[in-house]
This record gives structure tokens, C-alpha cells and sequence, in this order.
């Protein structure tokens, strides 16, 4: 039992949290277009307004990767679904 307890430590805090919503559009979008390139973050680990941020520098990393910026729908949902479910106050 310790042994698991150790071996799931190993993967950092949150690391398969779930997420609020998941089967939601919103949650599919967000589960989809930001576990791409690395690890599903949770929504509370930034304020909207750090998403903000955060999604312009991914559209940027996305670019130099060869993707497409993330646009349209997609956007609008991952942008709606950390509205709703970024943490709360200051940045």
C-alpha cells in the first residue's frame, strides 16, 4: 500500500484530479485541445484572468510546433469552460 501511495505521488500535486464538467462541450474542449502538447492542468490553478494569458502564449507555442491557433469553437469553449471554472480572485 505505501508503495502506491509513493508511486502516485510521483506524478505532483492535482495529477489526475478531475476536472469540473468533464463530459461537458466545454470540458471536452478543454480536456481535448489542452492535454495535446502536455499535461491537463486543472482549471483552478490559475485566475481567468492568468488563462487569459496563458492561452495567448499557447496559441504562440502552437504556431511553432505547426499547429493551428486555437480558434472558433474550441476556443469559445475552453474560454467559457475557465470562465466558469478558474479559480477565484486577484492574480
Amino acid at each position: 500500500m505505501a508503495g502506491l501511495l509513493v508511486a502516485g505521488g510521483c506524478q505532483g500535486p492535482g495529477a489526475g484530479t478531475p476536472i469540473p464538467e468533464a463530459e461537458s462541450a466545454e470540458g471536452a474542449a478543454f480536456r481535448n485541445q489542452c492535454s495535446r502538447c502536455h499535461a491537463l492542468p486543472h482549471p483552478e490553478r490559475h485566475t481567468y484572468d492568468q488563462w487569459r494569458h496563458y492561452l495567448e502564449l499557447m496559441d504562440q507555442r502552437r504556431e511553432e510546433r505547426g499547429m493551428k491557433a486555437l480558434t472558433g469553437t474550441d476556443r469559445e469553449r475552453v474560454v467559457t469552460y475557465l470562465r466558469k471554472h478558474a479559480k477565484n480572485g486577484e492574480d
